[in-house]
């Protein structure tokens, strides 16, 4: 591999890596800017209160299979459908754990509404765990 076809493929990728991280940051920032005018301050109040966990999740989710299954050479279709399976499991089992901790949180911030809330934000973890081998096949591949 060449010097010039190294450095096209790493400029190809900052740009689409942070292409990715723009549209995905913007968003973040239009689904604020909607939920804040939607709703009331204590409730929008109430969704501030499940990012720590949110953001705890998301990081225990993916792992680092993104990073592994792009930096090795010969990545299989049992490579992406082991990270596929994988991930689904451990986002699954993340989400019963909080499913049954969301009482736990609703009594440390001693906010009853938060039991129901964060039942169904969570779901968002399993959801998201379905793309983590799709998004590794195609930051590797572009």
């Amino acid at each position: 591999m060449s010097d010039t076809s190294l450095k096209e493929k790493t400029a190809k990728g900052l740009f689409w890596g942070g292409f990715s991280n723009g549209i995905q940051q913007l968003l973040n920032l239009g689904f604020g800017i909607v939920l804040a005018r939607l709703l009331d301050a204590s409730d929008y109040g109430m969704v501030g209160m499940l990012t720590i966990f949110s953001a705890i999740a998301a990081a225990l989710q993916e792992g680092g299979f993104i990073s592994a299954l792009t930096n090795r050479k010969e990545a299989s279709h049992k490579d992406y459908n082991a990270v596929f399976w994988f991930s689904l499991m451990c986002s699954t089992t993340i989400y019963i754990l909080l499913f049954f901790a969301a009482p736990l949180i609703a009594d440390f911030y001693d906010t009853p509404e938060l039991i129901p809330l964060s039942r169904l934000s969570f779901l968002g973890f399993v959801i998201s765990s379905m793309s983590i081998a799709p998004r590794a096949y195609l930051f590797k591949n572009l």
